[in-house]
């Protein structure tokens, strides 16, 4: 399973919880610049996954709002061969939006900041896709079009999309 999460709010989670100072050091560069780095290697990791395997994909956003992360578990738990009634009620009371303390991602610069961007763009765009095919199988009347994304998802659309590493 992968679930991608805007490498912005992935930086700035990194460099506030972790103790990247003395890595950052070693490397001569400062711990968001380290951050960002270990996203886009990270994510360079998980589209060669992807690429290679049939793996569920999915966005963090999905799971912020109870109708959706409903339908997230539902997939997830049909790729699965799960049954996920038993539990949902409990799993969808466990989610906590108000625990994401990143609303506002800063806009990314520079060649490692785009990198990231179009990552974070192939990624989102495999998971819409997967999520339409599911939608579809559930109702083959709704249209194939996918999910709608919010102006911050779709930022990336103007770059080309990345390839597997």
């Amino acid at each position: 399973m992968i679930i991608t999460r805007h490498p912005s709010s992935c930086v700035q989670s990194l460099a506030r919880r972790t103790d990247l100072d003395s890595l950052a050091v070693l490397y001569g560069i400062d711990k968001e610049s380290l951050a960002l780095e270990m996203w886009v290697t990270y994510s360079h990791i998980l589209l060669d996954i992807a690429a290679e395997t049939d793996a569920y994909i999915s966005a963090h956003e999905w799971f912020m709002e109870s109708a959706s992360a409903e339908d997230e578990m539902r997939r997830a738990a049909d790729r699965c061969g799960l049954n996920p009634d038993p539990g949902m009620a409990q799993a969808l009371d466990w989610l906590d939006p108000g625990a994401v303390h990143h609303r506002q991602s800063p806009q990314l610069s520079g060649p490692l900041g785009e990198e990231a961007l179009d990552l974070y763009g192939d990624l989102l765009s495999r998971a819409c896709r997967q999520r339409a095919t599911w939608q579809a199988q559930r109702d083959p009347n709704e249209s194939l079009a996918g999910p709608e994304l919010s102006s911050d998802e779709l930022i990336w659309s103007t770059r080309p999309a990345a390839t597997a590493s």
